[in-house]
């Protein structure tokens, strides 16, 4: 088979690997509350780098004025807190939180760079291994 056809097929595959569908998500919330101190948010797939981009999310989504500016990554990307968590690790709206906190963690979360704490309860789990997905790729 000609290079490129292998490289063709070893690049479906990967995406295969890191498709949102190839992952579940197992586990549950320990009320670490790791995940309301410091948390991510975007506008359509860009991540929020300033307080501007923040007032414009506002905007549109007004909900997100429970989260407050906590600082800036490595990277320039703004992270948040959300002033919703009790001193208990709960939430206070817990019934009337945003969807961002609805869907926590979303198996599209490692396709976005994100990653779970290590104490976090919920992992995401491949379906499929990038181990097995190698091994068709090279039969």
């Amino acid at each position: 088979m000609h290079w490129r056809t292998e490289l063709k097929r070893f690049g479906l595959r990967f995406r295969l690997f890191f498709n949102p569908a190839n992952a579940r998500v197992t586990g549950q919330c320990l009320q670490c509350g790791n995940c309301c101190r410091q948390l991510y948010l975007r506008i359509g797939n860009k991540q929020l780098c300033t307080a501007d981009d923040f007032k414009r999310l506002l905007k549109h989504n007004p909900m997100y004025q429970i989260f407050k500016i906590a600082g800036t990554d490595d990277e320039g990307e703004l992270y948040f807190s959300c002033m919703a968590l009790g001193d208990d690790n709960k939430c206070r709206i817990h019934k009337s939180r945003p969807g961002i906190c609805r869907a926590f963690p979303s198996r599209t979360l490692k396709l976005q760079g994100g990653v779970l704490d290590r104490a976090c309860g919920y992992k995401l789990v491949p379906i499929i291994s990038f181990k097995e997905i190698f091994q068709q790729i090279f039969r």
